[in-house]
C-alpha cells in the first residue's frame, strides 16, 4: 500500500514533464495551477507602481462559471464602489452608478496600470488562446531562482482575446507559469509578467500573483494578487445585465 501511494504521488509530480505531453495539455495543467475549478468566487487586490512608487491599489469581488462568464465589482477604493465588469464568452461592459445602461470595453482596454481589463477578468488561458511548444529554456526567476521551463507560444483564436500572442514559460516539474511576454498585432512586446504567490487554497496548490511590468517604462509595473478563491455554485444572475444594472 505504502509503494502504490509513493508511486502515486510521483506521478503527481511530474505530471507536467512526461514525454508525450502535448502544447495544450501543459496550458490546460497551467490553468488548472491558477484557479480552484470552474465556478468559484474570488477577492482581486491590486497595486500599481509607477516609477518604482506604489501610487494606487484597488480591491474586486467576483464570480466566475466556466470559462467564458466572469463578473468582478470594485469595493475599494471609496469612489470606485458600484462599479462592475462583466464578461460573458467575447463581450465585456462597464457598469456605472451614474448610467442606465452599460458601456461596452474590450479585454485590452487598460483595468488599472499595466493591468488590463483582460488580465482580471479572464481566467483562462485554453479558452482565448491556441498554444505551441518550441522548445525548453531555463528562466531565471525573479522570485525563485533558475526554473526549468517550457516555452509555448500562444496565439489568440478568439476576437476576445486579451493580446494577439504571448510567449508563455512553463516550470517542466509543475506546470507553474514563471513568465509572459505580451505582443501587439504589429509584434511589440507590451508587457512583461511573472507569475509567483503559490499557496493553498480549496485543498490545492494555486498560483495567485501575477506582477505586469511595463516594457516601456521599465519601473511601472501592477500587481494582481487572488487573496481568497472559494468554490461556489454559482448564480446565473450576476451575468445578466438586467440583474447588474439593479445591484
Amino acid at each position: 500500500m505504502k509503494k502504490i501511494l509513493i508511486t502515486i504521488i510521483l506521478g503527481l509530480l511530474t505530471i507536467c514533464s512526461g514525454y508525450s505531453i502535448t502544447a495544450e495539455e501543459i496550458l490546460q495543467n497551467v490553468d488548472e495551477n491558477r484557479s480552484v475549478g470552474t465556478n468559484f468566487e474570488m477577492t482581486i487586490y491590486m497595486e500599481d507602481y509607477r516609477k518604482g512608487v506604489l501610487s494606487e491599489t484597488t480591491t474586486l469581488k467576483g464570480f466566475v462559471k466556466g470559462p467564458d462568464k466572469s463578473m468582478v465589482a470594485y469595493t475599494e477604493p471609496v469612489n470606485m464602489k458600484g462599479r462592475k465588469i462583466l464578461m460573458v464568452s467575447d463581450d465585456m461592459w462597464v457598469f456605472l452608478p451614474d448610467t442606465k445602461k452599460p458601456v461596452r470595453l474590450t479585454a485590452s482596454q487598460r483595468l488599472l496600470g499595466q493591468a488590463s481589463n483582460g488580465d482580471v477578468v479572464k481566467v483562462r488561458f485554453d479558452y482565448d488562446y491556441s498554444a505551441s511548444l518550441s522548445g525548453d529554456e531555463t528562466i531565471t526567476d525573479i522570485n525563485s531562482g533558475s526554473r526549468n521551463c517550457y516555452r509555448l507560444n500562444l496565439t489568440a483564436k478568439r476576437s476576445g482575446a486579451t493580446y494577439h500572442s504571448l510567449t508563455l514559460w512553463v516550470e517542466k516539474e509543475t506546470c507553474y507559469p514563471v513568465r509572459a511576454d505580451f505582443f501587439a498585432l504589429s509584434g511589440k512586446k507590451l508587457k512583461t509578467a511573472y507569475y509567483s504567490g503559490l499557496k493553498v487554497m480549496e485543498g490545492k496548490n494555486v498560483i495567485t500573483k501575477t506582477t505586469i511590468y511595463d516594457e516601456i517604462i521599465k519601473d511601472n509595473y501592477t500587481m494582481i494578487e487572488n487573496i481568497d478563491l472559494k468554490k461556489a455554485e454559482v448564480d446565473d444572475r450576476y451575468f445578466n445585465k438586467e440583474y447588474l444594472q439593479r445591484l
